[in-house]
């Protein structure tokens, strides 16, 4: 189906331009931070169980992945992009902060215990 202008001036219908496609955003994606073996840094992946594939990476502030233990379930809202060699990857909307997943409270809760007593009994 063609969308259609009136076009009064001229009394006839022009057809209209065809726009760019717009960006595809996801809202609540479940995301996990791991550590990437490669690159020996924290990344941000989709959980296999999420409405995203799990072999997109997530961009987010380093801050953000720095401040809680690696395995942290998070709740996002994500936008999709293609790189420049076109692998597709999703950006965390800015401006909110990465908060962790209500819906994952005992995982993080046991994540966030199990890292301050690695902190307090070093082995």
């Amino acid at each position: 189906m063609q969308l259609t202008l009136f076009n009064e001036a001229a009394s006839e219908y022009t057809p209209c331009p065809k726009q760019k496609p717009t960006s595809t955003v996801f809202c609540d994606v479940f995301v996990s931070s791991i550590l990437d073996e490669k690159k020996q840094r924290i990344r941000i992946r989709p959980l296999p169980t999420s409405t995203v594939s799990a072999d997109w990476f997530v961009q987010c502030s380093h801050k953000a992945r720095k401040s809680f233990p690696v395995g942290t379930v998070f709740k996002i809202d994500a936008r999709l992009v293609r790189g420049k060699k076109g692998r597709p990857f999703l950006i965390a909307r800015a401006g909110k902060p990465l908060l962790r997943a209500i819906e994952y409270f005992d995982h993080n809760l046991s994540l966030q215990a199990a890292g301050r007593c690695a902190q307090l009994c070093p082995a």
